[in-house]
């Protein structure tokens, strides 16, 4: 049975309000080439970082890097866009506390204490995205895999 082919244009339409959402940049007109199997270096992990650290698999996992100002995002804002455009299934992750030492700082019962700093945000992909994901990793869509010459022997990927 034949699959039911990747329309791109929606695929770039989603990449694209995650990026307005998350403060990434301008609109994308075409997709980045990543790295089969890797889910830091995808196309669509490389379309949403940009100085943010990303994760795709069948969720998307958004996070402000260590040492980046956090403050400059609005993860209750970026949950409301990215709600309004159809994603679903959302956690927004908050740093634990830590001393002046930089140490853990941990509650009566010995649980970590959350200081209420947000820095990232998950959600579920699109199936768009999680269908572009399987078959991109299993070696469709050569043209996006980085290093792709086509005039190089395919067994040479």
């Amino acid at each position: 049975m034949a699959r039911k082919p990747i329309n791109f244009k929606t695929l770039l339409r989603q990449i694209n309000a995650i990026r307005v959402a998350c403060q990434i940049g301008d609109s994308l007109h075409e997709m980045p080439q990543g790295v089969i199997g890797n889910e830091t270096q995808c196309p669509i992990a490389r379309a949403l970082s940009n100085g943010l650290h990303v994760e795709v698999s069948s969720t998307i996992e958004i996070e402000v890097k260590r040492g980046q100002d956090a403050s400059r995002y609005d993860f209750q804002e970026i949950k409301r866009v990215l709600r309004a455009a159809g994603f679903i299934g959302f956690e927004i992750y908050t740093r634990n506390k830590r001393d002046e030492n930089g140490d853990y700082v941990y509650g009566e019962n010995g649980e970590l204490v959350d200081d209420d700093e947000e820095y990232g945000i998950s959600f579920h992909a699109s199936k768009t995205m999680d269908n572009f994901i399987q078959r991109f990793d299993a070696g469709e869509f050569k043209n996006l895999i980085e290093g792709y010459d086509p005039n190089e022997d395919d067994d040479e990927l």
